[in-house]
């Protein structure tokens, strides 16, 4: 099994929009109406993202001071993915260039191809391509996309938002508090919190937290994020040591040489340790989160602390994201290749796939025995 294959049967989750298979079975089932689309141009809506780590040398080739980049992977053949396709890095130097040979996008003059190429610029910008902020991210930039394509229901987002309000309303009764109806002034101020595009009744509160104004929009958006990927990070709580432990005693199966053997006993131990270790990142992100605003903020009144912390949302957001793109890929496709078995065999060609999917949303191994060592010292000190 190669790496496309590995991308072409995964879910979708939050590192994959694998806009290939979603638009088969979206067509199949019939829920798109005839012109709606993801993008404009027909190849790009056969192609799949993926959120990778990346490395100091992506970094340098890339120049946009970020982690995480977004492969675009588009097949030879859509009906013979298995011989393989093109990779390209959004963002990458020579993108636009790209995009007018192989896509016959012209941005200079062609409307729609402008458009596709916002849209991949959105998407390249955000730590992750999980359905909720990918809907709230589009719909922010006033994008226009089936629903269907977000893979939410109306339920699930529902309940999701009032997660996120729910967190949002005692900064909001804090800052209000003695005011004439505060119940409703609450709900305003909070819907425009949420909505992060109309700040007016904001500016009270943007000036006492010191929040640059110009800033503003994409602070609240990122506390917004931040929020969502704490609620995330919940839910693959509850099954990520269950995951660990079935990853660990899983039992590769035909090993056609050593090489393949060796490659398995050195790829696995460092997925393991990185899984862990973007786990923990999330966790202190979290804790980090919760200190400054339930205690700081609304139970000590100190808004200092809370207010440095908004200042650094949308770096933290980057971070938090890219940790918890890759915890819940692999959670989920782990999940959707072997189901509940404690102990699974796996052919060992597939394993190498497998771990280095996982590999490809992690830092790389130096960065994580950087991160190790540094931290042993911390605690040696």
């Amino acid at each position: 099994m190669s790496t496309q294959d590995i991308l072409k049967s995964a879910p979708n989750s939050s590192r994959v929009l694998n806009l290939l298979e979603l638009g088969n079975q979206l067509q199949t089932m019939k829920l798109l109406q005839p012109g709606e689309v993801f993008f404009h141009n027909p190849i790009l809506n056969k192609g799949i993202l993926q959120k990778h780590r990346l490395s100091a040398r992506d970094r340098e080739n890339l120049k946009n001071g970020r982690t995480v980049g977004t492969k675009l992977f588009i097949a030879y053949d859509t009906d013979r993915e298995h011989e393989g396709g093109k990779y390209m890095f959004l963002g990458q130097n020579n993108a636009a260039a790209i995009f007018k040979e192989h896509f016959g996008m012209d941005v200079q003059e062609d409307e729609k191809s402008m458009r596709d190429i916002r849209l991949l610029n959105i998407l390249e910008k955000l730590p992750s391509l999980d359905p909720f902020l990918l809907r709230e991210s589009l719909r922010h930039e006033k994008f226009d996309i089936p629903e269907c394509y977000f893979r939410i229901s109306a339920s699930e987002y529902q309940k999701i938002r009032d997660n996120v309000v729910r967190e949002f309303k005692p900064l909001v009764e804090e800052a209000c508090g003695g005011m004439a109806n505060l119940e409703e002034l609450t709900q305003i101020i909070v819907d425009k919190m949420w909505e992060a595009n109309d700040l007016t009744i904001l500016y009270p509160l943007i000036r006492a937290l010191d929040i640059k104004e110009e800033y503003a929009s994409d602070v609240f958006f990122a506390w917004k994020g931040f929020v969502y990927y704490k609620i995330v990070l919940g839910r693959i709580q509850d099954r990520f040591s269950m995951f660990i432990s079935r990853l660990k005693a899983a039992k590769p199966i035909n090993i056609p040489t050593g090489t393949v053997k060796a490659e398995i006993e050195k790829l696995r131990p460092h997925v393991i340790n990185g899984l862990m270790e973007e786990f923990t990142i999330a966790q202190q992100n979290v804790e980090d989160y919760n200190h400054v605003y339930r205690q700081k903020l609304i139970k000590d009144r100190q808004p200092l602390f809370f207010t440095r912390f908004l200042s650094s949302a949308p770096r933290r957001y980057e971070e938090l994201g890219g940790a918890i793109a890759a915890l819940d890929h692999a959670v989920t496709l782990w999940r959707h290749r072997f189901g509940e078995q404690n102990q699974p065999m796996v052919r060992a060609e597939e394993f190498v796939d497998i771990l280095n999917d996982f590999a490809d949303g992690l830092p790389d191994i130096e960065t994580v025995a950087q991160r190790q060592s540094e931290k042993k010292a911390a605690g040696a000190s």
